[in-house]
């Protein structure tokens, strides 16, 4: 089975219907299934509804995720990956393995000798002799879901799985695709983006999905409660001095540095920001636009909490909070330095910060320095 390549449609729709597509087309769960291509966020996309429907189906599944990556989870090769297939869970009669940087141990370079995963495949295919066995008769209670940026058929693991596994192509954008999927994840945020501002994004950051996403849901809070984003407010967003005050502020109080975050929050306060003319305002706009941003801040690191608590990955935050695979990951890191009881309190609270001063009138510069210390401060540290 493979799936084609998604067709252009307005707003993202071509994107969206490919992604459906998939989920139509893999509704039969099929043992092993490699997303394979040089589209990253499609990719991270498609292993998502995967593993979201096979969890849907098993409710009481075990879903374990593993990496030959050494800057995504512990150096694995062969043997490892065979454990993991042919072992019983201990929580769960059926499992699934996504094998995440597939490439790294099916297809390593060659003469690559940078670690375990080159160890167990560069120069010893009777390593390969177990995985080949196994695609041939996948266990009836493990699943296996393989991401790789690339399915060469002129090797034996290559060839063997385009004969014996489900196959995903999961090509990159164009142009044209990336701005209209810019415009409908937009729509998602509750934004109304302009064509002008995606050809600014695009110009500034290139085809690179996981980067955009993280752009925009970082401009969505930039613009605050405007629905529509346009050229001017991308200008501003890639251009003006005060949003790097403002994310150097919500990067601070997610890493609990109390002397950053008060040091970025009196910046906000007292220079405040600048429109294209150049007017300054008081201070007041850029301290409500910060409290707005450190309110996501505090409702992401929560979802992130209570999705570690399930055992979810940045993967599963990612595709569930429809935030970027770096942003997921950023929150669960910054999940952990928050116990759940308290980042519950301080979501509630900051909420409460950001009715006084839109509500009632406020001093939100009083309001952002008070929260910045709340959320950053850490008992015993």
């Amino acid at each position: 089975m493979a799936a084609e390549r998604f067709t252009r449609g307005k707003d993202g729709q071509g994107l969206r219907r490919h992604l459906d597509s998939l989920g139509d087309a893999l509704a039969a769960l099929p043992p092993v299934v490699v997303f394979f291509g040089d589209g990253d966020y499609l990719r991270a996309a498609a292993v998502g509804r995967f593993r979201g429907a096979w969890s849907a189906a098993h409710p009481g599944g075990d879903a374990v995720t593993l990496s030959p990556d050494p800057g995504l989870a512990k150096p694995l090769g062969y043997p490892d990956l065979m454990a993991e297939l042919g072992g019983r869970s201990l929580f769960a009669r059926e499992k699934l393995v996504v094998l995440r940087r597939a490439e790294r141990l099916l297809f390593p370079a060659a003469g690559r000798r940078d670690g375990a995963a080159a160890d167990e495949t560069g120069g010893a295919p009777g390593r390969e002799k177990g995985f080949l066995d196994y695609l041939e008769s996948p266990s009836g209670a493990s699943w296996l879901a393989i991401e790789s940026a690339s399915l060469p058929k002129n090797r034996t693991v290559g060839r063997r799985l385009a004969g014996k596994a489900a196959l995903v192509p999961c090509p990159a954008l164009n142009q044209r695709d990336a701005g209209d999927w810019l415009r409908g994840r937009a729509g998602e945020l509750g934004k109304r983006l302009e064509p002008a501002a995606a050809e600014l994004l695009l110009q500034a950051h290139g085809i690179a999905l996981g980067t955009l996403a993280a752009e925009l849901d970082k401009l969505a809070l930039f613009v605050d409660d405007r629905e529509a984003i346009g050229a001017g407010e991308v200008r501003e967003f890639l251009t003006g001095r005060i949003e790097f005050e403002i994310f150097g502020l919500t990067n601070a109080v997610e890493d609990r540095d109390l002397r950053e975050a008060l040091l970025y929050a009196r910046r906000v306060a007292v220079e405040g920001s600048r429109d294209q003319k150049g007017k300054k305002d008081d201070g007041e706009r850029s301290a409500h636009r910060a409290l707005a941003m450190l309110g996501g801040a505090a409702l992401g690191i929560l979802r992130a909490r209570a999705a570690m608590a399930e055992g979810a990955s940045a993967a599963d935050l990612a595709a569930a909070a429809g935030v970027s695979p770096w942003r997921a990951e950023r929150l669960m890191a910054a999940a952990r330095k928050y116990p759940f009881p308290e980042i519950r309190a301080l979501a509630d609270f900051v909420a409460g910060e950001l009715r006084a001063s839109h509500d009632t009138g406020g001093d939100a510069r009083l309001s952002l320095e008070r929260t910045a210390a709340k959320m950053a401060f850490r008992r015993g540290g």
